[in-house]
């Protein structure tokens, strides 16, 4: 038991142990919602088709239009790296074909991401690339 003229020190130490504990959740949150942002644009892109990324972009105005191009694979080369607070970027290579020639190109697709102040939502910045015959 403890005795009450403890109690407010016990309160203390309790209190400050638990305050990381809750930084590390809200981080673990913010990183569930990266993981899960860029796994759903990778899987769009891949079985959906380019040309149904809109939703992740914070500038649908900014993505180019894609007419008979299929995404082959869909790749993260280099993984997620912090260029700020709320700003992530990475690479990812993108083997296509257009329907009419059969022929597959790649491009290496550097993105950046971006997400509200809570962490929550993580949108594209930069426009995605076009990609070319």
């Amino acid at each position: 038991m403890i005795r009450p003229k403890f109690a407010p020190l016990f309160l203390l130490v309790c209190s400050i142990l638990f305050l990381p504990a809750c930084q590390s959740i809200a981080e673990h949150k913010r990183q569930d919602a990266l993981d899960t942002a860029l796994k759903l644009y990778g899987n769009t892109l891949r079985w959906h088709g380019p040309e149904n990324q809109a939703d992740f972009l914070k500038d649908p105005a900014s993505m180019p239009t894609y007419g008979g191009v299929r995404v082959v694979s869909y790749n993260v080369v280099q993984q997620p790296a912090v260029v700020d607070e709320n700003l992530v970027s990475q690479v990812a290579r993108i083997e296509y074909v257009h329907t009419g020639t059969q022929v597959i190109r790649t491009v290496d697709d550097s993105q950046l991401w971006e997400s509200n102040e809570e962490g929550t939502i993580w949108l594209r910045v930069n426009p995605p690339p076009a990609l070319s015959r």
